[in-house]
């Protein structure tokens, strides 16, 4: 089992983790694709906004990686809810994993170390 850093998640980093899952719900529920113009102009400014505090050292940086990867994901299955409701369950299934795992870190704060 990997060794964990536990830190603790500040109100800005959580807020960012409710603006995601906002947005993402909200594209889903419209049935846009991940490259429509609303999802990318938000998408284009959120990850202009987390690549600043990632490469300007913020405290938080770590948090900030994670929120990209989860953010990554999360796009990703957008993409595939799009495209067909009901093929691609595996890798659907797949994703929700993976973005439920990196929220339960962001959330919680134990940052998996080498």
């Amino acid at each position: 089992m990997a060794e964990t850093a536990t830190l603790e998640p500040t109100k800005e980093t959580l807020k960012f983790l409710k603006e995601i899952q906002i947005q993402y719900t909200e594209a889903k529920r419209k049935k846009i694709s991940r490259f429509n113009v609303e999802w990318g102009k938000w998408s284009h400014e959120f990850n202009k906004e987390l690549k600043q505090r990632i490469e300007t050292e913020h405290p938080q940086a770590i948090f900030y990686k994670y929120l990209f990867m989860y953010w990554t994901v999360l796009s990703q299955l957008l993409e595939l809810h799009h495209c067909n409701k009901f093929f691609k369950k595996g890798p659907k299934r797949k994703l929700v994993r993976e973005a439920k795992a990196i929220k339960k870190i962001i959330v919680s704060g134990d940052i998996p170390i080498k």
